[in-house]
């Protein structure tokens, strides 16, 4: 099992996890963050993606921050192979782990030791490049509902990404992805210690709009206009980083800089509607309303797990 000595800090984007996770690493001795966030791993992806700053990480181990180019593809099954790394080493120095993120998959993965199929890379090209052909992706859903018809109940027929993931695995692997382990939405059986922001729509809203002015004033355009220049060939999975495809459209001269604001908003806030659905099916999380008490309730957990 992953971090056996650890506590989850987990909620949705904008919520204020990171701040609460260090401010607690800095309180307590022999604790160490491990990041489970899917875009907070890439290195070019740092003001838009909110990772915090060298300065503010003076004196604490943050593990799984920054540690691969959007130019690499980045699965589950690679985080998976780095956090059993992490996790030996953190046991080795006698050490906690808090596990911060908000990234739903690679939270159940970790939190429910799931495995992940396998990736059949030339396969999924071919279903890739047949989904951008007029009416492809329909065509990959009938397929997919013809072959699976239990994980293609679970997916937007316009879903083209979730679609050709699933046929891959089930056409590479030859058996259905609905039957590769307990799956995603199966109960949680392992007992964990985990926290949960959840500051209600309206304040969160709030604070979506404001990181997101922040972030603007801290230099997001211009790292957006760097990733351009530098011409890299975005990744599938670093591409779905929130924020930096408006930001492009502003900067080609297709929306108002205001338009890419409320656009990256809308879609932020979406998401994390998103992500509180995902949460919302572990009993495990003890929720708490804000910052403050998370610390508090953060405190008392991690001081449960063990001490030194």
């Amino acid at each position: 099992m992953l971090f056996p000595t650890s506590v989850t800090l987990l909620g949705p984007t904008a919520s204020g996890k990171t701040a609460v996770a260090i401010e607690v690493a800095r309180e307590l001795e022999h604790l160490e963050l491990v990041s489970v966030d899917s875009m907070t791993i890439y290195r070019e992806l740092t003001i838009g993606t909110a990772k915090p700053a060298p300065s503010e990480l003076v004196g604490i181990r943050y593990h799984l921050l920054g540690v691969v180019s959007v130019v690499n593809e980045y699965s589950l099954a690679d985080y998976l192979r780095d956090c059993a790394v992490v996790s030996a080493e953190i046991s080795a120095r006698g050490s906690r782990a808090l596990l911060v993120g908000g990234t739903a998959l690679y939270l159940k993965a970790v939190l429910d030791d799931l495995r992940p199929p396998g990736t059949f890379s030339g396969l999924r090209s071919w279903l890739e490049q047949r989904a951008t052909l007029p009416g492809g992706t329909a065509c990959l859903y009938n397929l997919l509902r013809a072959t699976d018809p239990a994980s293609a109940a679970l997916i937007e027929q316009n879903n083209s990404r979730r679609i050709v993931r699933s046929l891959e695995v089930g056409l590479g692997s030859g058996s259905r992805f609905s039957t590769f382990g307990p799956g995603v939405a199966s109960p949680s059986s392992i007992a964990r210690s985990i926290v949960g922001i959840d500051p209600g729509r309206v304040v969160l809203r709030q604070r979506i709009a404001s990181r997101v002015e922040q972030q603007i004033e801290s230099g997001w355009l211009q790292e957006a206009a760097e990733l351009m220049d530098w011409d890299l060939k975005v990744s599938r999975t670093a591409e779905q980083a929130l924020g930096y495809k408006e930001l492009k459209s502003y900067l080609r001269g297709e929306i108002t800089l205001e338009e890419a604001k409320e656009r990256i908003v809308v879609r932020t806030y979406k998401f994390s509607k998103r992500q509180m659905a995902w949460f919302r099916r572990d009993s495990r999380i003890v929720w708490t309303k804000g910052p403050d008490e998370a610390k508090e309730r953060l405190l008392k957990e991690v001081a449960a797990v063990g001490k030194h």
